[in-house]
């Protein structure tokens, strides 16, 4: 079973709290207290005071999340073209993100929604992808650097990470959410790429749900078979963090308790197998 300290929730599912005026250190502090969540990854765009007009975090704010909240585990998310050119030392964005991922927990969390090879995969493109992981994850030495998966065909995705993952077992992670595989036409083999995953190499499973083109602000039936992802995770003895990521809605709160009333469900009927 999959205790209250494993899952989490994804700030954009508050987007619509934070455009409402609420401050996200009191929308963290109701999942903390309402839903047992210890586990919160910070959306860039979705972190109201903590970050400027052009969605850039602001280190020195992030740092005090931390201290206020000790019992949550932290990362930072944010997007960076690293499957489409070459982001290095000179790079403001880059410099910037490192800077807050620092200060917050040493967690950096990239997803690259630009970048969609609609092709074989050139040489060139999987050089350029993998130099940027293997940098990042130098300079997260001591911290860690989770790449999620997004646009990208799997089959393009895959080889870059596992090749910059060999250089970077301890600092180059992957975060996985089953439902992306959608947006790339691989949804229909979600469970053999679930089955192929090293468990070992995640570093989180995002909890979604999606129907046709969109993303539900409910975590309930859909496209993606949650209950064979979640058996065949277990299965393999995955013991990392879920987080929530719902379409962000006026009843965020209401949807979250419903999702882990059916994730409890879930669990229920793989623990009765």
């Amino acid at each position: 079973m999959i205790d209250r300290s494993r899952l989490g929730a994804v700030s954009n599912c508050w987007q619509s709290q934070l455009v409402d005026g609420q401050p996200l250190e009191g929308l963290i502090d109701r999942a903390v207290d309402e839903l047992g969540f210890r586990h919160i990854e910070l959306r860039q765009g979705s972190l109201g005071a903590f970050e400027d007009s052009d969605r850039m975090p602001d280190a020195d704010a992030l740092a005090s999340l931390s201290s206020q909240f000790p019992s949550v585990s932290f990362d930072l998310a944010v997007e960076l073209p690293v499957f489409a050119e070459p982001v290095g030392q000179n790079d403001s964005r880059r410099q910037r993100y490192l800077e807050a991922a620092h200060s917050l927990s040493g967690h950096l969390r990239i997803v690259d929604l630009t970048t969609c090879p609609a092709t074989e995969a050139t040489d060139e493109w999987l050089a350029v992808a993998r130099e940027n992981l293997t940098s990042l994850a130098n300079d997260l030495s001591d911290g860690l650097v989770s790449i999620e998966h997004s646009i990208q065909p799997w089959s393009h995705f895959w080889p870059v990470f596992e090749s910059a993952r060999s250089q970077h077992e301890a600092t180059l992670k992957l975060c996985y959410d089953p439902a992306n595989l959608w947006l790339t036409g691989d949804g229909g083999q979600a469970s053999e790429i679930t089955r192929s995953i090293p468990v070992e190499s995640l570093s989180m499973v995002h909890l979604k749900q999606r129907r046709g083109d969109s993303t539900l602000p409910s975590f309930t039936e859909g496209d993606v078979d949650w209950l064979s992802q979640l058996s065949i995770l277990a299965d393999r003895n995955y013991g990392g963090p879920f987080l929530f990521e719902i379409a962000p809605s006026e009843s965020a709160w209401e949807e979250l308790a419903a999702g882990l009333q059916n994730l409890d469900t879930l669990l229920r009927q793989i623990a009765e197998r």
